[in-house]
C-alpha cells in the first residue's frame, strides 16, 4: 500500500517560493510498449484508482470524459471501458469536482509504441493533498504502472525547462527507472532508491524549485537519462539543427501553415505554444515542424511544399 509518509519527497507546500502544491499539478509516467492483454492494464488503472482514492475524496468516484457516466473501479469495469485506437488503449476519465482532475491513460500494445498515464490535479485537490499526498501519487504511479519514468510538476516547472517531446520531464519528484547507482550523485539534491528504480527530489529550502529542477536536468542530460523509449521517435531522431537549417526549416513550416489554411500570425503561434509536459497546444504542430525538418534535411528548399501537388491538394493537370 501507498503511504502519504512524512520525510520523503516534497517537504513544504510553498518551500523556496515556487512550484507550489496549490498551483495545478500534473503527475506525468510513461514507458515504452508492452505486450500486455488489455484485462491487464485494467487491473493496473484500477490498482492505481485503489491507491489514490484516500489521498483526496474526490478520488473516490470516477466519470467517463465525455457522457458523464460514472465508472465502475473494478477491473472487469474498467476494462470495458477501454477504447483500442491504432496501436494504443485509451481511457479518460474525469472526477466531479468543478475544476475536475483528469486521468488520462494512453497504453502502447505494439512495437514502436510509447505508453503515458497523466493524472491532471486542479489547485483545490492539490492544495487539500498537500506535499505528502502529491508524493503518495507519485509513488503510486510508478508502483501501479513500472514506468520508465515519472515525475510531478506544475506548469511553471514544466515550462521553465521545455523538454522535448517524449524526454524526461523533471518535477519536484522524478522517479527514473535506472538505479541510484547510475543517477549517481547531484549536488544539493536527494537520491533515494525506489523499487529497482531511482526517486530525485528537489525538496531544498534554500532555493527556489525552478533552479532545483533545471540543476537536475543538466545533471540527468550529462548522464544520458533523459531520454526514453519512444523519445527518440517523438522527436524525429533528427537531432540539433544549426542555426542556418533552423532558419530554413522555420521559413517552410510558416509556409506549410499558409497552405494549411491562411490566417492569423496569433493562429500559429497558438497552435505551436510549447506546454509544460513538452508537446505542443496543438500536437499536429510538432508534427507539421518534424515534416519541415524532414525537409530541409533531404536537401529540399523552404516553401517546395508548393510545388507538391499532393500536398497543396492539386491535381497538377491544368
Amino acid at each position: 500500500m501507498v503511504r502519504a509518509a512524512a520525510g520523503h519527497g516534497l517537504t513544504s507546500g510553498r518551500a523556496a517560493g515556487t512550484g507550489d502544491v496549490a498551483d495545478r499539478w500534473t503527475i506525468d509516467a510513461r514507458w515504452g510498449a508492452r505486450d500486455e492483454p488489455s484485462t491487464a492494464l485494467a487491473d493496473r488503472v484500477a490498482r492505481f484508482l485503489r491507491a489514490i482514492e484516500r489521498l483526496h475524496p474526490s478520488f473516490t468516484a470516477w466519470y467517463v470524459a465525455g457522457p458523464g457516466v460514472r465508472a465502475p473501479l473494478g477491473p472487469e469495469g474498467l476494462h470495458a471501458l477501454l477504447r483500442q485506437d491504432g496501436d494504443t488503449t485509451n481511457l479518460v476519465l474525469t472526477t466531479a469536482t468543478r475544476p475536475a482532475a483528469q486521468l488520462l491513460c494512453a497504453l502502447g500494445t505494439t512495437a514502436g509504441a510509447t505508453s503515458r498515464v497523466r493524472l491532471t490535479v486542479p489547485p483545490p485537490v492539490a492544495g487539500a493533498m498537500g506535499p505528502a499526498g502529491v508524493n503518495a501519487t507519485v509513488r503510486a504511479a510508478v508502483e501501479s504502472w513500472d514506468p520508465s519514468w515519472a515525475s510531478c510538476y506544475s506548469a511553471e516547472l514544466g515550462l521553465a525547462q521545455l523538454p522535448a517531446p517524449g524526454s524526461v520531464v523533471v518535477g519536484r519528484l522524478t522517479y527514473l527507472s535506472a538505479d541510484p547507482a547510475a543517477v549517481g550523485a547531484i549536488d544539493g539534491v536527494r537520491v533515494e532508491a525506489l523499487g529497482a528504480g531511482s526517486l530525485v527530489v528537489a525538496d531544498r529550502v534554500d532555493q527556489p524549485v525552478r533552479d532545483q529542477v533545471r540543476a537536475i536536468r543538466r545533471a540527468l542530460a550529462a548522464r544520458g537519462l533523459l531520454e526514453t523509449p519512444g523519445s527518440e521517435e517523438a522527436s524525429g531522431g533528427f537531432g540539433a539543427l544549426t542555426v542556418h537549417e533552423a532558419f530554413l526549416v522555420m521559413t517552410d513550416y510558416l509556409s506549410a501553415c499558409h497552405l494549411l489554411g491562411p490566417g492569423p500570425v496569433e493562429d500559429v503561434l497558438i497552435a505551436a505554444a510549447p506546454e509544460p509536459d513538452g508537446d505542443t497546444s496543438d500536437p499536429a504542430a510538432w508534427h507539421d515542424w518534424l515534416d519541415s525538418v524532414a525537409r530541409i534535411r533531404s536537401g529540399q528548399p523552404p516553401r517546395s511544399i508548393f510545388a507538391d501537388p499532393s500536398e497543396s491538394g492539386s491535381s497538377g493537370d491544368e
